[in-house]
């Protein structure tokens, strides 16, 4: 068996791989789904809020329209659909000169290689998830460019107690293949609401439903366990052909996704390789777990890390 930690021209360690480390000395698991197999998912309708199988397809048969992020529903009020809690996307959350100069003040930090062909700027504290510490690092607070977009963020409804205390940029281009494998994001440190700007190119969001979530440190009363066709049948627990386990989110240029509650305690997401056809950027802001929040029993340090973020005053963490 190869040496896992061979050296490689890349961020990539261990299983995880991208076009510039594969073909190695390395066994390596690479990020890709398989075009043939995402054209046959569900996908989510950002305009009504609708699951709808593929376009122009009946369940059983094969897709051979390849899934774009602008995909939405033929039919808003169809009754065969599902709904999933804690999806939102909002189009158009920023222009396109706020998006260049959103991107014009992120290439003035440096980038760090990610693994899976990503490169990464990170603006938060330090966690260590498997011992459950967290400590101020190098954090300086979340950069000045976000405070009005935070500010904006906060008239949603959705979003007004948004405290960020953490923000990621990842870049994805095609030519190294960059990907990011099925996870949660951690549950300990980080709150129920995820969000992230999508940024320089369309692309979409694949979600797959977890049976036992709380294996993964998911809170037991997390989310809202309510998962519904559109004519409000409860399909819980029924294995019916037309059970969804697996969609598409869109993500189109310029628009915020939010995902929260079932979507997010209970369906691990991803974004693969197929998924990137140029260049984007993904800006994600994350909030505390309640045990940071007032009453929680790690208050005093949530207290100390918002109150480093929310000052707008932020370095890249080295």
């Amino acid at each position: 068996m190869a040496d896992l930690h061979y050296p490689r021209p890349c961020g990539c360690t261990g299983i995880r791989s991208c076009l510039v480390c594969e073909g190695k000395d390395v066994h390596v698991k690479n990020a890709s789904t398989g075009s043939e197999y995402l054209q046959a998912l569900w996908r989510y309708c950002y305009l009504c809020g609708n699951i709808q199988p593929p376009p122009h397809i009946e369940m059983g048969q094969s897709s051979t329209k390849q899934p774009t992020p602008d995909t939405v529903c033929p039919d808003h009020h169809a009754t065969q659909g599902f709904r999933l809690p804690g999806i939102q996307v909002i189009p158009e959350f920023i222009t396109d000169e706020e998006e260049m100069e959103m991107v014009h003040m992120i290439e003035e930090s440096p980038w760090k290689s990610s693994q899976s062909g990503r490169f990464k700027q990170d603006y938060g504290p330090k966690p260590n998830f498997k011992r459950r510490k967290v400590k101020q690092g190098g954090f300086t607070g979340l950069p000045a460019f976000s405070k009005p977009l935070v500010s904006r963020m906060t008239r949603l409804p959705t979003l007004q107690d948004f405290l960020p205390v953490e923000q990621c940029h990842l870049e994805y281009t095609p030519d190294r293949g960059s990907a990011i494998d099925l996870h949660f994001d951690d549950f300990w440190l980080w709150g129920n609401r995820l969000v992230t700007i999508n940024l320089l190119s369309d692309t979409f969001l694949f979600l797959k439903y977890e049976t036992d979530a709380t294996s993964h440190g998911a809170p037991s009363d997390s989310g809202t366990n309510s998962y519904y066709r559109q004519d409000n049948h409860d399909v819980r627990g029924q294995q019916e052909e037309w059970l969804v386990h697996e969609l598409l989110i869109p993500m189109p240029r310029r628009s915020l996704i939010i995902l929260s509650d079932d979507a997010r305690y209970k369906w691990k997401h991803a974004i693969p390789r197929e998924a990137i056809t140029s260049q984007r950027i993904a800006v994600t802001l994350r909030e505390l777990a309640t045990e940071f929040l007032p009453g929680g029993s790690k208050e005093a340090i949530g207290q100390e890390l918002l109150d480093i973020a929310l000052t707008y005053e932020g370095t890249v963490v080295p």
